[in-house]
């Protein structure tokens, strides 16, 4: 079987469709989300599921942010390190 490309067009209201219509999960509940203090023992806010991909660390990890825009994170809470990284052996989960 021999691969057709679709047109560029097709393509991208495909990726628009599949944009628009998954769910955004962030804080889990209305109203302003605290800001935690991880250096004194703050846990992530409850229901605030999602964690970002810390570029080509290896990391993933929770930071504050007001719709998705984290210009007011001022710490992050590591919440997966890939195993073979370049973060493998130096930071845990938790830090």
């Amino acid at each position: 079987m021999m691969f057709t490309p679709k047109p560029i067009g097709a393509l991208i209201a495909v990726m628009f469709t599949v944009v628009v219509t998954i769910p955004c999960t962030a804080a889990g509940k209305k109203g302003p989300l605290p800001k935690p203090d991880f250096l004194n023992g703050d846990p992530i806010p409850a229901g605030a599921t999602h964690d970002w991909n810390l570029g080509a660390t290896g990391l993933r990890g929770w930071m504050f942010s007001d719709k998705r825009s984290t210009a007011d994170a001022r710490q992050i809470k590591v919440t997966k390190v890939a195993s073979g990284s370049p973060a493998d052996g130096i930071l845990e989960v938790g830090d």
